[in-house]
């Protein structure tokens, strides 16, 4: 019985440093992701490759309108920003790419970009 209770402890530990590990993987990437989107988004106000997918124009601007409206939630809470100030203008500039998305035509977002 106590080999059995010794065995689930190591599991356990094994099973915690993993989640751990994946976790803080998964969060690196999730924030360099966005970062990395939003400079883009920024410099070229138009939408990363990686959101284009196939011939679906439609679903290509739907997709673009989800995923940049995430990216500005993410700085509204974001702690690596440096200062208010400088939130405010990032968020300022991401929602007038997300109002002339809106309003753009679907057929701009069935290009790749180069």
């Amino acid at each position: 019985m106590f080999w059995i209770f010794m065995l689930f402890i190591i599991i356990m530990v094994i099973f915690i440093l993993v989640s751990k590990n994946v976790y803080s993987y998964c969060m690196k990437k999730f924030v360099y992701d966005n970062h990395l989107y939003s400079e883009y988004i920024l410099e070229n106000k138009l939408p990363p490759e990686e959101w284009i997918n196939g011939d679906n124009a439609q679903k290509n601007k739907n997709n673009s309108l989800k995923r940049i409206n995430k990216i500005i939630d993410y700085f509204k809470v974001s702690k690596l920003v440096d200062n208010d100030e400088t939130r405010e203008n990032i968020l300022k500039d991401l929602n007038e790419v997300y109002e002339n998305w809106k309003v753009m035509d679907v057929s701009n977002f069935n290009r790749k970009v180069d």
